[in-house]
């Protein structure tokens, strides 16, 4: 099975080099690819991700939501993504870990995580042993229409994660006017243009990690000026520069 691994892995890298152009939405997957495939610099070409600033508005929140998840009066932050063990990637432990430090500033806040997985259980467990069993709620799998009304229950949205290729949940939560913080290790910062649109912290640092918290719940809810950066206009008029 290792032999036909590594031969499948040698024939993907030979077909890329093939490419004439290859169309990235990050430059952390430019250089991610690159390194696997390594295809001469000068193909490459990016193409960042693109929000629907019509379909994502910003918005009150939903009552009925509020009273399932028992968030009258609370300041709310919020992640969106699958619960993987194996990945862990969205920074959901680091954002739990940050919480008991921050309660003295902020006795309202809780967390919600929005998503299925089989990690599910273990965040669980984390926040019991944190003594946060009543400070993270756990949405479970949102659906497609609830997407929206969700982002409108936070106050933050915040991913301070390791693998996002770009983070697109990111574009969709500011475009809902919700202040957003990512990580400045992977792709997510590059939905942020690289921290002017929010705050960027190092996963990997504690103190940075609640600091970031800490200033995006002080900026003000609404779309951040610059966002228009990633609208289907402007992906539009990049896409049409690529194809001419």
């Amino acid at each position: 099975r290792t032999s036909v691994v590594v031969v499948f892995t040698w024939l993907l890298a030979w077909l890329a080099r093939r490419a004439d152009r290859v169309i990235s939405i990050s430059e952390v997957t430019t250089a991610r690819f690159q390194s696997w495939a390594r295809m001469p610099k000068d193909r490459f070409r990016l193409l960042p991700c693109t929000v629907d600033l019509d379909l994502f508005r910003p918005g009150d929140r939903d009552p009925a939501l509020v009273a399932r998840y028992g968030l009258a009066g609370k300041r709310v932050l919020f992640t969106f993504g699958r619960l993987v063990s194996e990945q862990r990637a969205k920074g959901m432990d680091e954002v739990m870990a940050a919480m008991p430090g921050l309660l003295s500033d902020f006795p309202d806040l809780v967390y919600l995580i929005g998503g299925s997985g089989p990690d599910r259980p273990r965040l669980e467990a984390k926040a019991k042993a944190l003594g946060l069993a009543d400070r993270v709620v756990f949405a479970g799998r949102i659906a497609e229409e609830e997407k929206l009304a969700h982002y409108h229950l936070a106050d933050a949205y915040v991913m301070p994660s390791r693998g996002e290729g770009f983070g697109i949940v990111i574009l969709e939560a500011m475009a809902a006017g919700v202040p957003a913080m990512a990580s400045s290790k992977d792709g997510s910062r590059e939905a942020l243009l690289d921290g002017k649109l929010g705050p960027l912290v190092d996963p990997d640092d504690p103190a940075s990690v609640a600091a970031g918290i800490r200033a995006v719940l002080a900026r003000p809810r609404g779309r951040p000026e610059g966002l228009e950066y990633f609208s289907r206009e402007s992906f539009r008029h990049r896409l049409s520069a690529l194809l001419d």
